[in-house]
């Protein structure tokens, strides 16, 4: 479960699917539950934007770090690319250089 791909497998059989290791289905399966974990995501830091009003550094490093463990892969474009999106939703642009980098 220290891997990304390990921890999509687990999230599966947490499930209840079972699918044969390495298929054609477990990789389409994995997909759809990453792409439902960016949607899930997503709607959580918009939560926790609108309860903190911004104050949301160590609250957030901490979910993603639980949530996506694939983050230390591409930490770089994830975080640019949240960043845009919580531009968007505060309408503010964000300085990242106040922010710790996330350690594995």
């Amino acid at each position: 479960m220290n891997t990304s791909h390990g921890w999509a497998r687990a999230q599966l059989r947490l499930k209840g699917i079972e699918p044969d290791y390495n298929s054609l289905r477990e990789a389409y399966l994995i997909a759809a539950l990453r792409k439902e974990n960016r949607i899930n995501f997503k709607n959580e830091v918009a939560k926790i934007v609108a309860a903190a009003g911004g104050k949301v550094e160590e609250a957030l490093k901490k979910y993603v770090e639980e949530m996506f463990p694939e983050v230390a892969e591409k930490r770089e474009e994830f975080m640019e690319n949240n960043k845009m999106i919580l531009e968007d939703l505060a309408g503010n642009e964000i300085d990242l250089s106040q922010y710790q980098r996330m350690d594995n």
